[in-house]
């Protein structure tokens, strides 16, 4: 049986390790937060810890987890979990971000 790795470049993506400052914030994100998300998810952080990765693409912008990464960033973390999507492109990128904050509300 092929291990975890292997199963999620099946799928285009790669799980990894990396610094808060890699990061890039994507500027026409969609989904606004204001203090109390900002507050509610780094409230989570601390009691439950960094359990939700965030997604970028392949360039390391990011398509979902613009509060977690406040979040894990006012919780002083200097290095989250991502999940890389690598072969999508741009446009493939801002339609998963659009239908990610779809899906939130």
């Amino acid at each position: 049986m092929p291990d975890s790795s292997q199963l999620l470049e099946e799928f285009g993506m790669r799980i990894e390790v990396v610094p808060v400052s890699k990061l890039k914030p994507y500027l026409n994100n969609p989904n606004e937060h204001d203090e109390e998300s900002y507050s509610a998810i780094s409230a989570s952080i601390s009691e439950y810890g960094f359990a939700a990765p965030i997604v970028v693409d392949k360039d390391y912008e990011i398509i979902a987890g613009h509060g977690r990464l406040e979040g894990a960033i006012r919780n002083g973390l200097e290095k989250v979990i991502v999940i890389v999507a690598s072969d999508l492109d741009k446009v493939k990128s801002r339609a998963l971000r659009i239908a990610d904050n779809l899906t939130q509300k």
